[in-house]
């Protein structure tokens, strides 16, 4: 597997030509994060080739033959040149996605599995592949079998004193589930470089793949993988990015890999400090002996993505926003997220049966009274006392939190979410001594979210070195400054 980084290095500015007998032509090819394009002269344009959204797919070949493919391409600029040998076009064309060895995949651009690996991504597969053993005079017998490990017996020449020893494990197959037919694995790959009379240079990477049940196009197979990453991404409560991402056909030695390359995908670094400490300490799950359990928890996530996908997207959003400073409009965003769960409806209120009565009466006194409406609108509104409110919502979340966060927690946060999020939603002006809860309030909010789509997938709230999940220890915190903030609003007696 390539990392970006990689790609760009080894392919930053390469010569191409189309591979299409209806379109010739020739230019470069240039990867450099969100400035990627291809510039193309040909013998005619581009124009005209897009689906109604203004995608289009293109084939090229590049200096070593293989196949490129730019998956949903857009035509930036056509610009046409007339000379004595007739007319030319020079087109550039955004990629938001770069296919390298685009023949692995099956016709109609199919792909029968992907591949990932992200940054940090050992955090969460916190195992120890290297181990090393300090020889303090060490027995004639081990001295003597560390010897017999040596290929060639006559080496007299050499020195043989050993004094540590360095054990590298060979991992099998860390975890594996399933969910709809798609089997999601995860394999600890290694790179060695070095390995020589004065260096020893070894590292190990976590590699996450989703065989799929039958091949899918490029973006059902990309939002697959998405969604699994959304997985680390919610934990951690900031973007995980990918570091590589590639799709694979055959197996064995007749294994291909088509490489991808994400222009508007940043891959650099985590930032580790905000919004809480992000280490493999407050990691849950993280440890070998723990493997099984998280991949239980990780299957119970998938198998709700359909059910809380609004959540988890509000959550990626206001974790990505943390980087720019919190805003009224993360609460309004992580409140929507929340009322799209159907699982936090509770009992309603009012019976259908006492909702028919109550409506059918109203309809009557219209009538009496020579009030106009329609039959079916009063039904509507008053069918709605049945939902639960915004306020019973958040009740709901926080009891399946408990005895995580306290009742005296949960009511501070919720009194704090609903106050914010009725000064967002109406566009009042906030008052002086609203806006200092702001941060607190919404950073407070999304890891409770998060926790909560997390612990109910069976989650522990500990590590395996006991420590508090970062979610956690974050929420508590913030929902003491918010405390505190009340505190000091109170007038002095």
């Amino acid at each position: 597997m390539k990392r970006f980084d990689e790609i760009e290095e080894k392919h930053g500015s390469s010569p191409v030509v189309t591979d299409d007998p209806t379109h010739a032509g020739s230019g470069t090819l240039i990867l450099d994060g969100e400035k990627s394009q291809a510039v193309l002269l040909s013998d005619d344009t581009l124009m005209g080739s897009s689906d109604d959204d203004g995608w289009f797919a293109l084939r090229l070949k590049g200096p070593n033959g293989r196949p490129i493919l730019l998956h949903n391409a857009l035509l930036t600029s056509s610009t046409q040149h007339s000379s004595r040998h007739g007319q030319m076009y020079e087109e550039h064309i955004y990629p938001n996605a770069v296919i390298l060895g685009s023949d692995a995949l099956l016709p109609g651009n199919k792909i029968p599995s992907i591949a990932f690996t992200m940054r940090d991504l050992g955090f969460f597969f916190h195992y120890q592949h290297v181990e090393s053993h300090y020889l303090f005079e060490p027995a004639k017998e081990v001295v003597a079998a560390l010897k017999g490990l040596r290929g060639k017996k006559d080496r007299s020449y050499d020195l043989f004193k050993p004094r540590e020893l360095f054990v590298v494990h060979q991992f099998p197959r860390v975890l594996s589930f399933k969910v709809a037919g798609h089997r999601y694995e995860i394999f600890v790959g290694s790179q060695k470089a070095g390995l020589g009379w004065k260096k020893i240079d070894f590292q190990t990477d976590p590699i996450a793949t989703i065989h799929f049940a039958k091949p899918l196009g490029i973006e059902d197979a990309m939002d697959l993988a998405w969604q699994w990453r959304r997985y680390f991404g919610t934990l951690a409560l900031r973007p995980i990015p990918w570091t590589s991402l590639t799709a694979r056909s055959g197996s064995g030695r007749a294994m291909r890999e088509a490489e991808f390359y994400l222009p508007n995908h940043d891959s650099g670094a985590v930032d580790r400090e905000a919004p809480f400490s992000f280490w493999l300490g407050n990691i849950p799950l993280n440890r070998w002996a723990e493997r099984n359990a998280l991949a239980a928890v990780m299957q119970t996530w998938v198998e709700r993505e359909g059910a809380r996908y609004r959540l988890r997207g509000a959550i990626q959003t206001v974790a990505k926003n943390f980087r720019r400073g919190t805003s009224l409009d993360d609460i309004v965003t992580l409140c929507a997220g929340i009322e799209s769960l159907g699982e936090l409806k509770g009992q309603p209120a009012l019976s259908s049966d006492q909702t028919k009565v109550i409506a059918d009466g109203a309809i009557a006194a219209a009538k009496v009274n020579g009030i106009e409406v329609e039959d079916a609108r009063l039904r509507g509104v008053i069918g709605s006392l049945q939902n639960q409110s915004l306020g019973q919502r958040l009740k709901l979340m926080f009891t399946a939190l408990e005895p995580a966060l306290s009742k005296s927690q949960a009511k501070t946060l919720i009194a704090s979410v609903m106050e914010l999020r009725q000064v967002a939603a109406h566009g009042l002006s906030p008052v002086a001594d609203v806006m200092p809860k702001a941060g607190p309030t919404v950073e407070a909010f999304a890891c409770a979210c998060a926790l909560y789509d997390l612990v109910t997938c069976g989650m522990p709230i500990r590590s395996a070195s006991d420590q508090r999940v970062g979610l956690l220890t974050h929420a508590a915190w913030a929902i003491a400054e918010l405390e505190n903030i009340k505190r000091r609003a109170k007038p002095q007696v």
